[in-house]
């Protein structure tokens, strides 16, 4: 087999137009929120070289007297979804930031706000879910 410059920068543009971003950490506004109203929430993202689809996340709320959920679960309310997939991940230096709303019945202090987002890795499509979370001060 020869090797081909042409060749090989032709599949180099491929794998690096094919290349997308992976949400890797979560933050939420550290501004009190009230009940009922919504909290910013920023998600970072890094480059990756496989083919990444996130396009949905589910976010839920927990109180942090109790252990903090542990990897791979929203917590003991889900309280919120959204569709993720018409954020700018093409551009995995720049973090995205979206509002959840925070339901009426949220009881004052603080709160672990967890979520899992869900997508597809890989030419196959394989499913990934991720888990992040996030401590917000209920007002």
């Amino acid at each position: 087999m020869r090797f081909s410059i042409p060749a090989a920068a032709l599949a180099t543009l491929a794998v690096a137009h094919s290349a997308s971003a992976i949400i890797t950490s979560m933050s939420a506004s550290k501004t009190p929120v009230k009940a009922g109203d919504s909290v910013a929430v920023t998600f970072n993202c890094t480059g990756s070289l496989t083919n990444n689809e996130q396009d949905y996340a589910i976010f839920g709320l927990t109180t942090p007297d109790r252990t903090p959920p542990v990897g791979k679960t929203i917590g003991s309310q889900a309280i919120a979804r959204q569709d993720i997939s018409s954020y700018p991940k093409n551009n995995y230096r720049t973090p995205f930031t979206i509002e959840v709303p925070i339901p009426e019945s949220a009881k004052s202090g603080e709160a672990l706000l967890t979520t899992a987002i869900f997508g597809q890795i890989g030419a196959s499509g394989g499913i990934t879910v991720q888990y992040f979370n996030s401590t917000i001060n209920v007002a």
